[in-house]
C-alpha cells in the first residue's frame, strides 16, 4: 500500500470489476512496465496467504508483457480490496 501511496485509499468489497473487458488494449495509454511488474510481483506473493485474489492476481498476470491504464486499476482495485477485508479471518 505504501510503494502505491495508497494507504488512505477508500476500500471496496470485490477484487474484480465484471464489466470491464481485460483483453489486449491497443489504443489504451501503456503504462510504465517496471512499476506494473513490481505491483504485480508483490500481488503474486500476496497469493500465498489471500487465496481470494488468486483468480484476479492471474487475470492481470496474464498482461504482465503488454499492459494498459486497465491493467493498473484493476492491480490498485485488488490492493483496494484487500484493505476492506484485511481483518477478515
Amino acid at each position: 500500500m505504501k510503494k502505491l501511496k495508497m494507504d488512505n485509499c477508500k476500500p471496496i468489497n470485490t477484487p474484480l470489476n465484471v464489466d470491464s473487458s481485460y483483453q489486449s488494449m491497443i489504443k489504451e495509454k501503456k503504462v510504465d512496465p517496471t512499476f506494473f511488474k513490481s505491483l504485480v510481483e508483490s500481488l503474486r506473493y500476496l497469493t500465498c496467504t489471500r487465496s481470494d485474489v488468486l483468480y484476479v492476481v492471474g487475470l492481470v498476470s496474464r498482461y504482465i508483457v503488454a499492459q494498459t491504464n486497465t491493467h493498473l486499476k484493476t492491480a490498485k482495485r485488488i490492493f483496494r480490496y484487500i484493505k476492506g477485508t484485511i481483518n477478515f479471518s
